[in-house]
């Protein structure tokens, strides 16, 4: 909505101009009605309103002297002057200092009002959408460019607005944890969220998309950002289960140095893992912290293949961590740590990625701690079962292999993949019970098998083929190495 200000000495002409109309139907906003001229200058500093009507004649300052004052200061404000006299100097005044209207009060009534503000409502639109256009580039420009390349004193000359500033950032997966974990949050349709925005939330004025999972948002001027913060967090509550927080950086009127302080507030932004999702952040009270080292890798490893480990010892690390706020080495501690879980995951034929709602559940600090408490627990079941059912497991792969020896194709991989574990997993089981790996033993079913046919005096190609062997001199050195003497030998020493 468009703000609106009135001004008259007058107060009962105050009061029913103010309720002539339904301002907010017409798309206004009646901020504030001012009882006289000085009044006005200072309520129209205050709320810099769109629009100003005021009567012409009012003592202290009056309706001229106010909109000069007001043209030195915002001249993009409409102004239209009322009057209870049809005098030619004021008229003329009017145009001279670019007066949309000059009405006389007599004549005023709640139909002309109506048609005069939809024609400003129309001009409002028409030069909104016009300047939006162009501060936005300006904007996205600004904050898309490296810091080196922008031109100050241009983005200085444009961008001289009083405006209250905070960040949208949607919660989600640490970047640098996207990787380790397979998965990355779904980033928000942006285009939906300026959308909301801009149809809901009347003092947020601008809203710009500057990097993947953030926007930033410009506020009308004395509005509570805190407040704003918290409308616009409401309303994205419509795109659920996605998640939004806010960052508030406070007043400014400066670009550049709006820019130079996001530059450094980087770690602001990270606090939010800490804080939890869906919060509002002040800036201000952010302080960066220094890193300090943990290093848990290693006992995590030991613990781990000891069969010791714990969801504790993940809260004992990290407890540390999360007082002081410092991500970066909570980033890399998780990074170590979950290169140690991915690897016990694969050896226990676990699932280590995430599926879609983890992806948009593990956007704080407390959640990813808690996602891998629970892998360490689905770890030390998986350990605990391994030894009930190993023996049966063993089994079902033995039955498999004899089965399926006679396929050429059969390799160790589909044998692991069958009985549902990692190859390095079977092979340690097999070993353990058998005292040999899962491709020995294979070789060992195929080299009997092949003695026993060639004892019945086939020829060598047909038993490579009954064997699992696409390839007859293959079959040959195998069995060479496996019994010392070649088929043929084998053959001749039979007869022998």
């Amino acid at each position: 909505m468009y703000r609106v200000m009135l001004a008259d000495d007058n107060k009962f002409a105050l009061e029913y101009f103010s309720q002539l109309v339904d301002w907010k139907k017409q798309g206004f906003e009646l901020v504030n009605m001012s009882i006289d001229g000085v009044e006005a200058w200072n309520n129209f500093c205050h709320y810099e309103p769109d629009v100003v009507i005021t009567d012409v004649e009012m003592p202290g300052i009056d309706g001229i002297e106010l909109t000069e004052k007001i043209r030195a200061f915002r001249p993009e404000t409409i102004i239209v002057f009322l009057s209870s006299y049809d005098e030619f100097d004021y008229a003329r005044a009017a145009i001279d200092l670019n007066v949309k209207d000059y009405i006389l009060k007599q004549e005023l009534d709640a139909a002309s009002l109506e048609k005069k503000l939809k024609e400003i409502f129309e001009i409002l639109q028409i030069k909104e959408n016009k300047n939006k256009k162009v501060f936005t580039g300006y904007l996205q420009g600004c904050f898309q460019m490296a810091s080196g390349e922008i031109d100050r004193e241009l983005y200085q000359e444009v961008f001289q607005k009083n405006c209250g500033v905070f960040f949208i950032e949607q919660d989600h997966i640490p970047c640098e944890l996207r990787e380790i974990l397979k998965k990355e949050t779904p980033e928000a349709d942006s285009g939906k969220i300026i959308s909301i925005l801009e149809n809901t939330v009347s003092e947020v004025e601008y809203t710009i998309h500057i990097k993947k999972y953030r926007w930033l948002c410009l506020c009308r001027k004395n509005t509570s950002l805190e407040q704003n913060a918290y409308k616009v967090q409401s309303q994205l509550q419509f795109l659920k289960p996605l998640q939004f927080s806010s960052i508030i950086f406070g007043e400014m009127n400066d670009i550049i140095q709006l820019r130079e302080r996001y530059d450094s507030s980087e770690f602001t932004f990270q606090q939010r893992y800490f804080e939890g999702s869906e919060v509002c952040i002040f800036a201000d009270l952010s302080e960066q912290p220094n890193s300090v080292s943990v290093s848990g890798k290693e006992k995590i490893r030991r613990e781990l293949e000891n069969g010791n480990l714990e969801g504790r010892l993940l809260d004992q690390m990290f407890r540390p961590l999360f007082i002081r706020g410092d991500y970066q080495t909570f980033i890399y501690e998780i990074q170590e740590i979950a290169c140690v879980l991915e690897q016990k995951a694969n050896e226990l034929a676990l699932d280590w990625k995430l599926d879609c709602l983890e992806s948009t559940e593990l956007v704080t600090a407390s959640q990813i701690v808690q996602w891998m408490k629970k892998k360490i627990a689905e770890f030390s079941e998986k350990k605990e079962n391994a030894g009930e059912c190993s023996s049966e497991v063993i089994k079902g792969v033995i039955r498999y292999i004899y089965h399926e020896y006679q396929n050429a194709f059969l390799s160790v991989e589909e044998i692991a993949e069958n009985a549902g574990i990692s190859v390095n997993h079977l092979n340690d089981l097999f070993k353990k019970e058998q005292g040999e790996t899962v491709g020995k033993f294979l070789t060992r079913i195929r080299m009997e098998r092949a003695r026993e046919i060639l004892n019945g005096g086939e020829k060598m190609s047909v038993v490579a083929e009954k064997t699992g062997y696409t390839s007859t001199s293959y079959f040959a050195r195998v069995f060479r190495k496996y019994y010392g003497v070649s088929p043929q030998e084998y053959k001749v020493g039979i007869r022998k």
